[in-house]
């Protein structure tokens, strides 16, 4: 039913009188304003719209909102001090909101960023970091392993293990398979690490792992033909990956192509080549991927190794730069859902003269929340240019990056894609130190910014050497 004229001009001025999203709904002849929320909902990983009655217009256009109730004056109090930019937040609810919208204390942030840079770290020395005693560190990381689900990971440099990272990015014509039949067709393929679902000019994002270009063609072939997705009419698009903040979690299926890395002696290979790994570091490797604070010892135990082999192997991959720290992932984010901005360059020439901008805004803080603003950044080769993702926590954080990159960027063209859905893997959220971000490091190379002095997040360790 079109509403008339006069409804339709009520309606206009409620929505620029409100700073959230309504819709007009017409139920038995009435029209009624919705504020409508989208988020994100854990357990099932897809984005829910969440709709609220917040009044109704009649056909003389008169708007009348939802009934009032005795805290009106309150309320009218509230309005006045957020209608000149204030902020209320009243003392029994003060704790809800922080929950709910992740904020944390300056301790805290110290302990997030400290488990972010290296969660292997002995509690002693992240407690003197964070100015608390080894115990008081040990509770409070307890606490905040439970309030945000932190899972630790290995920040592995998989280009050290002979794999580049490669983008898909997939439309499907006039049908779609379901979110079933694409997990169905994905997950058996270990050198896949991530599918998301997504709104926009793609339908799927995906991101695989291989050795070189012809391994890239097969795995995308082998994909396309699986018998879940032949049958649907596809475009995909596949370019190089260049990760440049951030970092992708590895599945554990990815580990059954890592061990045709595995050395093994023989009379012509008596030590291990460039690029292979001896069993103890792949196994390593990979308990460390399923959790990144598991002990040694049990390593050591698990695989019958030497006592200490374990350890040994650990500071190796370090040192070689395959294992760059154990960082974490916190899984109970309070998310709407995850955002991409793609960056096309089409001026070098602009783009040059304001890259700088883009890495300022790469490591600037947005707002109090208790992860970095990007969860993951890269360059892409086809076409030229990057790709930002970042978790949208508030209604307006998709709009906000893209006006600021509008606003900063020159001779690109920008875009934007929704995470609907994580099909399958997951991207890692986190508070990275920027300070040791490479976009930090170009700035101060560049003289933009001043270096400053950093916090030390490495123990002063001695390891017993554990030959080979």
């Amino acid at each position: 039913m079109q509403a008339p004229d006069a409804v339709r001009d009520s309606f206009r001025k409620v929505q620029a009188s409100l700073k959230f999203k309504v819709y007009l709904k017409t139920i038995n002849g009435k029209f009624y304003v919705y504020r409508q929320v989208s988020a994100w909902d854990r357990a099932s990983r897809k984005v829910k719209v969440q709709s609220t009655y917040i009044g109704r217009i009649k056909d003389d256009g008169t708007y009348i909102r939802k009934e009032e109730t005795s805290n009106d004056e309150l309320e009218n109090a509230k309005a006045i001090i957020f209608k000149h930019g204030g902020k209320v937040v009243m003392p029994e609810e003060q704790r809800a909101v922080a929950e709910e919208l992740g904020f944390v204390s300056d301790t805290d942030r110290k302990l997030l960023t400290c488990l972010s840079m290296n969660a292997r770290a002995s509690r002693k020395f992240i407690g003197s970091i964070a100015g608390l005693s080894a115990s008081a560190a040990h509770y409070r990381i307890k606490h905040l392993e439970e309030r945000f689900g932190i899972k630790y990971i290995p920040e592995i440099d998989t280009m050290k293990l002979g794999f580049l990272t490669y983008l898909v990015f997939v439309k499907f014509y006039n049908e779609k398979p379901t979110l079933e039949e694409i997990k169905s067709a994905m997950e058996n393929e270990p050198r896949v690490q991530f599918v998301g679902a997504t709104s926009g000019a793609y339908d799927l994002v995906v991101f695989i792992l291989a050795e070189d270009n012809e391994n890239i063609r097969t795995a995308v072939y082998t994909l396309r033909s699986n018998e879940n997705l032949s049958r649907y009419d596809s475009r995909w698009e596949v370019t190089p990956f260049e990760t440049s903040y951030g970092v992708l979690p590895l599945r554990d299926r990815f580990f059954d192509v890592v061990k045709e890395k595995v050395w093994t002696r023989t009379k012509e290979n008596p030590r291990p080549l460039k690029g292979s790994l001896t069993i103890r570091e792949y196994d390593v490797l990979r308990e460390l991927n399923l959790d990144g604070m598991c002990e040694f010892t049990k390593i050591d135990d698990k695989h019958k190794l030497d006592r200490g082999a374990a350890q040994y192997a650990y500071y190796k991959l370090k040192e070689r730069g395959v294992i760059k720290r154990v960082s974490i992932t916190i899984e109970k984010l309070p998310l709407r859902y995850n955002a991409i901005v793609l960056l096309e360059v089409i001026n070098s020439s602009g783009f040059l003269k304001t890259r700088d901008e883009l890495r300022t805004n790469i490591i600037s803080a947005d707002g109090d929340y208790l992860t970095n603003k990007y969860s993951l950044v890269g360059n892409i080769g086809v076409p030229d240019g990057g790709m930002l993702i970042f978790p949208v926590i508030r209604e307006i954080t998709l709009q906000d990056i893209e006006l600021q990159l509008k606003a900063k960027l020159n001779g690109t063209k920008i875009s934007s894609l929704i995470i609907s859905n994580v099909i399958l893997g997951d991207l890692s959220y986190r508070s990275f130190d920027n300070r040791y971000s490479p976009q930090y490091e170009g700035l101060v190379k560049r003289n933009v910014i001043k270096q400053e002095k950093k916090q030390v997040y490495e123990e002063d360790k001695q390891i017993a050497k554990h030959e080979v």
